[in-house]
């Protein structure tokens, strides 16, 4: 029985993985206000509308439970459960000019096609997991910053405040963080910026990971991204895990402004942005992030609406792992199911999951593996729907 069950495992981990849809958001995009990310929730009232906004957008973010494999696709099951939240404001930089996209045409704005950016969030116990997007015209990045990473605003690239201040508290002092994040020439890099209108001003690290650019920021940390091509120009995907700030507490309310700068060089340069705090600071301008203690919903949610989420197991996260880590799974349809821990010779470990029924939508369980000796194991997932195995490694 032990070497059939070997080969069965062996033979599964020769299929390659089921598709699992990415959802990309609706290009060109409409205009939905809010609250975010799933415009279904009630409005908070916790963060002020920006005041030159003519559309009085609601800035109010939920970041709901969930962890992720970080490898640049965004299309782990967590990930699937929230629509992206489309950055909808725009700034022109060289002119100083704001204006909503949604009632006129900024200057070094074109239209959709020039920079259209999107991002996602969720939390889990001890870290931050922050997905971006964008569809872009042109790529556009500076060599220099490999080696100084503080001008990586002079790069297609993204900047980021969290900030555990709770909104309209603006005097408090709780850290927060201004941080960025972009691909030059391909490469991942990061910066922190220490700046005044932080109270006070603490770094938000990324997570270990296997990040293998070379830029000393990045090397070896929890952040990737892709890139590739779209008609009439490219599409770009950033996913990176930060080590949460110990002040963020589940259900508990902070501030957030997040921005997609567009270097189109020796023409002008523009930002789209979620709230307006990065370059207005000032407390009237933050939106709010509520650090819920729930998951998404279940079912994979499209623009809003409700889609069949895919028979799929992920990677566990993190990987390698000491002694902790987390697997996901998510089911097409209500469903007996049976998750196992095997070693490589097809020893049964420990059985997570047996015969349990579970509802339609992405599922997580947590595995101690204190009891286990260091070592590659292989973790399987049984439905009706089918059979699913993949790898894990125990460091101790």
């Amino acid at each position: 029985m032990k070497k059939l069950l070997f080969v069965l495992v062996a033979a599964a981990l020769s299929i390659p993985a089921l598709a699992f849809d990415n959802l990309d958001p609706e290009f060109p995009p409409t205009f939905k206000p809010g609250p975010f990310p799933l415009g279904t929730e009630p409005v908070r009232n916790d963060a002020p509308v920006d005041e030159t906004d003519p559309n009085g957008v609601l800035h109010e973010y939920t970041a709901y439970k969930g962890t992720v494999v970080i490898d640049g696709n965004a299309d782990d099951p967590a990930w699937a459960t929230i629509p992206w939240t489309l950055m909808e404001f725009n700034y022109d930089v060289p002119t100083s000019q704001e204006g909503s996209l949604w009632d006129w045409q900024p200057a070094n704005w074109d239209s959709w096609s020039d920079l259209t950016a999107w991002f996602k969030i969720l939390h889990d116990e001890n870290y931050i997991y922050v997905a971006v997007m964008r569809y872009d015209d042109d790529y556009s990045f500076d060599p220099a910053t490999h080696n100084t990473t503080g001008n990586i605003w002079q790069n297609d690239a993204y900047q980021i405040i969290i900030d555990t201040r709770f909104p309209g508290a603006f005097e408090e002092q709780s850290p927060g963080a201004e941080v960025g994040i972009c691909l030059v020439d391909g490469e991942e890099a990061y910066h922190f910026w220490a700046t005044s209108y932080q109270n006070p001003a603490q770094q938000l690290e990324l997570a270990d990971g296997d990040c293998p650019s070379t830029i000393s920021t990045t090397t070896d940390k929890a952040i990737r991204g892709v890139q590739s091509e779209i008609p009439g120009g490219y599409k770009e995907v950033i996913e990176a895990a930060f080590i949460k700030f110990p002040e963020i507490v589940d259900d508990g309310l902070g501030m957030l402004s997040i921005c997609t700068l567009d270097r189109d060089f020796n023409t002008r340069e523009s930002v789209n942005q979620w709230a307006q705090g990065l370059y207005v600071k000032n407390s009237k301008e933050y939106g709010s992030i509520l650090w819920s203690s729930q998951p998404a919903p279940a079912a994979a949610v499209k623009n809003g609406t409700e889609q069949p989420t895919t028979f799929r197991l992920a990677q566990n996260y993190p990987n390698p792992f000491n002694p902790i880590t987390t697997i996901s799974f998510s089911l097409a349809k209500a469903d007996q199911v049976t998750l196992r821990v095997y070693t490589l010779t097809g020893s049964l470990a420990v059985t997570l999951i047996d015969h349990e029924n579970y509802n339609a939508g992405m599922h997580q369980v947590s595995f101690d593996a204190s009891s286990l000796e260091s070592g590659v194991y292989l973790y399987q997932l049984q439905t009706s729907s089918g059979t699913a195995v993949k790898k894990m490694t125990l460091l101790r």
